[in-house]
Parts: structure tokens; C-alpha cells; sequence
């Protein structure tokens, strides 16, 4: 995947940054703006970690979604989800 996926559409993703780098503030995360190297300065800056650490940590974040999620992509085409027999929506029950 390419950082264009999470910094088009950050307003979706910071959810997830905030909860993986708490420590990062509101204004922070607002000043990242999805961009990859100011994201990498702000973890170097407020964990105190080298930034090849902070690099390998958003690359790990970043490669959560290679890959594709078939719930989401249906949902991006506009499909209607609809459970199979016997199953709610969301439920794992029966596979």
C-alpha cells in the first residue's frame, strides 16, 4: 500500500493513530494531516524513539491495509451487505 491511502482519507485513519500513539495530542494529529514523515517526527519526538523506530512502527500501521477487506470494498462499490441464512449482520456464527 502506498501512504496515499491513509493520508487520503486521514480523517477516517487518525482514529486509529490516536489509539495506537496516544501520546500524540489533538493539535498534533491535526498538524500531521495524514502526512508519513511529519507522523514519524511527532512519534520520534514525543516517545523519545529513534526515527528508523518510529518509521518500522507507521510501515507496520501502513501495511495493515494491503490487505483489502471484502466487507469495506463492498461498501465502497455501494453493494448492500446482507447476512447469509441463519446469520446476523456481523455475526460469525455458523462459519
Amino acid at each position: 500500500m502506498s501512504w496515499n491511502t491513509v493520508q487520503g482519507d486521514w480523517q477516517r485513519h487518525v482514529g486509529q493513530v490516536r489509539i495506537l500513539w496516544s501520546r500524540l495530542t489533538e493539535g498534533e494529529l491535526q498538524e500531521i494531516n495524514g502526512r508519513r514523515e511529519k507522523l514519524i517526527d511527532k512519534i520520534h519526538e514525543r516517545y523519545q524513539v529513534p526515527k528508523d523506530l518510529a518509521d518500522e512502527q507507521v510501515r507496520i500501521f501502513e501495511n495493515r491495509f494491503d490487505e483489502p477487506n471484502p466487507k469495506i470494498e463492498r461498501e465502497k462499490r455501494g453493494e448492500e451487505i446482507v447476512p447469509g441464512p441463519g446469520k446476523a449482520l456481523g455475526s460469525d456464527a455458523g462459519t
